[in-house]
């Protein structure tokens, strides 16, 4: 049996770098951002790169998660946030977003990603926007 694990992911609306390195100086914490990468998988951010997705750390466990967003979802009040769920447990994860998406809009169904994992994404019926991760077991 695998791991799930619930984050919170916000959609900074441009303003990811800004944002993280806020937050990081008002908490602590180790900070990692990416940038898509045409030719692979995703890269490190350089401090003029559009941010894929981000992390930080704190070292009790927390850690936020976030990105600037996607043209075709623009950063609105209220659906900026997301609640995400990410790990190994391949079956409960998968359970979860089809049951989450039963009268919701699925954005994106359960795919393989450039990063190496299963991802999909999705408005339920309640307006709540959930990040479904399903990372591949390293055992």
């Amino acid at each position: 049996m695998g791991t799930v694990i619930i984050n919170p992911y916000i959609n900074f609306g441009g303003k990811a770098h800004e944002a993280f390195e806020f937050y990081q100086k008002a908490l602590g914490g180790e900070l990692n951002l990416v940038t898509l990468n045409p030719n692979g998988p995703p890269k490190p951010a350089g401090p003029d790169d559009s941010i894929m997705h981000g992390t930080l750390t704190l070292s009790d466990g927390v850690v936020i998660m976030g990105t600037d967003g996607m043209a075709e979802y623009p950063a609105k009040v209220g659906e900026n946030f997301a609640i995400a769920l990410s790990g190994t447990d391949r079956d409960k994860l998968t359970k979860a977003f089809e049951m989450l998406g039963e009268g919701g809009n699925v954005k994106q169904t359960l795919k393989d990603e450039s990063w190496g994992d299963t991802f999909g994404w999705l408005e339920d019926k309640f307006n709540i926007n959930w990040m479904v991760n399903i990372t591949k077991d390293q055992a």
